[in-house]
C-alpha cells in the first residue's frame, strides 16, 4: 500500500511519460523513467516476509520489589526500513534499565537478535504479558508501514515478598511471647511415635487414615457374607467412619494466622495499601514458623467465600500459602468473621494455638470484636488461665501510604489516627495484644524483634 508522497512520485512519473511518448522525446521519457526507478527501488520489497518474536521471563521465583530482567528474542525475514519493537508491559510494572520499546534499523535479507530490559515489581499477583507489537516503517515514506504481533501471551506470578526476622531466643515456656522458641503445646510436628487410633474428623490428612482397621470395622458391621439383606448391609457400611492414626507430638505449638480481605483495607494507593502490606506481614509470619518446625494454619476473612488452610508443616505448606496470597485481593464483604473463627475452632481448642490476626484495629467493628472475644475464650480455655496462648493483633498504619496531595496532608493523617485510637482501645479491651506500625517509617520485622525484646 503506497502513501500519498508515493501516488503523487508515481503520478509524476506517469505523467511525464506520456507526455513524451506521442513526440517521441528521449529526454522526456528518460525523465519519467528515473522518479519511477527511484520509487521502485525505495517501495518494493518493504514489506516483511514474516516477524518472529519469543519473550523469555525468568526462571526463579518473582517476589515484590524485585527487579526482572527480561529478554526479547527477534527474527525477521524480508523486507527493508525501520523496525520498532514494542513490548506492552501490565500499568503496575516500572522500567528500571533498558526500554520495551526497540527501532532497529532492517536491511535487505533476514536478521535476528535480543533486546533486553530491566523492570520492577511493586505489588504481588497474576500478571499477562501481551504480544509483541511490531511495525516497519520504509526509509523514504513512499509505502505504508507493516504492522502486526508476534509471539504469545505469558503470565508471570508475583508472590509476596519474604520477610527475614532475626533469631530470637526466649525461655521454655507455655506461649508466654509472641515467637514462642520452646514453647510447650498439645499439637505439634507428629513424630512416628504410634499413640492411638480414633475416628476420622473433617481437616485430617488423608494420608493419616488407617485404612485395615477400617476395613475390619467395616467387615464387623456388616456382619459377615449372610448377615442380613444386601441393602442392609449397605446401609451398615454407611455409618462406618474411617479410622485415622494418632502419633505422638514434638510438643511445639501451633499457629494460626488470619488475614483480613475487607474494603477497608484497601486504603492507600493500588501498589502500596494496607491489604498489601498486611498480605506481607501474614506471608512472613506463617515462613518466620513454618522454618521453625511450627504447624500453621491460614485463613482468609471478610470474603465472599471464606478460605481456610488446616494446620500443616513444611515448605508444602508454605507453597500453599504462597499460591493462595498470590490470587486473593481485597473485597466488598464484611462481618464474617465470627464464622471463620467457629470453622476453625476445632482446630483451636485442639491445639492451642497461638493466634495472630491481620486487620486494621482502627477500623474495627462489632463482627470484629465478637469474633475476638471468641478467640479470647478459646485461647483461655482449661484449669490453668495463667499459660493461656496469646491472641495479637497486626495492624498496620494505612494513612501513611496515602500521597502527598497538598501541605495539609500531614495534618490530615495526624487528627485521622487521633480519631480512630478509640476503636484500638476498644480492640485491646478484648483482652488482645494490638501492635501497630507505620509501613513507610518501619519495617514489619524490626517492629517485631523490638517488641520480643521488651516482653
Amino acid at each position: 500500500m503506497l502513501t500519498r508522497a508515493g501516488y503523487a512520485l508515481l503520478s509524476a512519473s506517469t505523467i511525464l511519460f506520456v507526455a513524451g511518448l506521442p513526440t517521441g522525446n528521449l529526454y522526456v521519457i528518460t525523465l519519467a523513467l528515473l522518479p519511477l526507478a527511484f520509487f521502485l527501488l525505495a517501495a518494493v520489497g518493504t514489506t516483511p516476509r514474516s516477524v518472529r518474536t519469543q519473550l523469555i521471563l525468568p526462571e526463579r521465583a518473582v517476589r515484590v520489589g524485585d527487579e526482572v530482567t527480561l529478554r526479547l528474542r527477534y527474527e525477521v525475514k524480508g523486507g527493508t526500513g525501520l523496525l520498532e519493537l514494542h513490548q506492552p508491559l501490565p500499568g503496575l510494572f516500572r522500567l528500571t534499565a533498558g526500554s520495551n520499546i526497540h527501532l532497529l534499523p532492517k536491511r535487505p535479507g533476514s536478521m535476528s537478535g535480543e533486546v533486553r530490559f530491566t523492570v520492577r515489581v511493586p505489588r504481588r499477583g497474576r500478571f499477562v504479558l501481551g504480544r509483541t507489537d511490531w511495525e516497519l516503517v520504509p526509509s523514504l515514506g513512499f509505502a505504508k508501514s507493516a504492522t502486526g504481533r508476534s509471539g504469545t501471551e505469558q503470565a508471570i506470578e508475583v508472590r509476596p515478598a519474604l520477610t527475614s526476622f532475626k533469631r530470637m531466643v526466649n525461655t521454655k515456656a507455655r506461649a508466654q511471647s509472641f515467637f514462642p522458641e520452646n514453647d510447650e503445646a498439645r499439637m505439634g510436628i507428629q513424630t512416628t511415635e504410634f499413640r492411638d487410633i480414633r475416628e476420622y474428623v473433617k481437616g485430617d490428612p488423608p494420608r493419616t487414615i488407617n485404612w485395615k482397621a477400617t476395613a475390619r470395622v467395616l467387615a464387623r458391621s456388616a456382619g459377615g457374607p449372610g448377615a442380613g439383606t444386601k441393602e442392609a448391609r449397605r446401609a451398615s457400611a454407611r455409618r462406618v467412619v474411617p479410622l485415622v492414626n494418632q502419633y505422638e507430638f514434638e510438643g511445639k505449638k501451633s499457629v494460626w494466622v488470619y488475614l483480613d480481605c475487607g474494603p477497608h483495607m484497601r486504603v492507600g494507593t493500588s501498589a502500596e495499601n494496607a491489604f498489601e502490606v498486611a498480605l506481607e506481614a501474614a506471608a512472613g509470619v506463617a515462613q518466620f514458623f513454618i522454618d521453625r518446625g511450627y504447624q500453621v494454619g491460614f485463613s482468609l476473612f471478610n470474603r465472599p467465600d471464606p478460605f481456610s488452610l488446616y494446620p500443616d508443616v513444611g515448605q508444602k505448606q508454605m507453597l500453599k500459602i504462597h499460591e493462595t496470597l498470590a490470587q486473593v485481593d481485597a473485597t466488598d464483604t464484611t462481618g464474617d468473621f465470627p464464622l471463620v473463627v467457629q470453622q476453625t475452632k476445632r482446630f483451636l481448642m485442639r491445639g492451642r494455638s497461638l493466634v495472630v490476626v491481620l486487620t486494621r484495629a482502627d477500623a474495627a467493628d462489632g463482627p470484629m470484636l465478637s469474633g475476638l472475644r471468641t478467640l479470647r475464650g478459646i485461647s483461655s480455655t482449661g484449669r490453668r488461665r495463667r499459660r493461656r496462648v496469646p491472641v495479637m493483633v497486626l495492624s498496620p498504619d494505612p494513612y501513611g501510604l496515602l500521597p502527598d496531595t497538598n501541605e495539609g496532608s500531614e495534618a490530615a493523617r495526624t487528627i485521622r489516627r487521633f480519631l480512630d485510637q478509640e476503636r484500638v482501645r476498644e480492640v485491646r479491651r478484648v483482652g488482645v495484644e494490638v501492635l501497630t506500625w507505620d509501613p513507610r517509617k518501619t519495617r514489619f520485622q524490626n517492629v517485631l524483634v523490638r517488641r520480643a525484646a521488651t516482653r
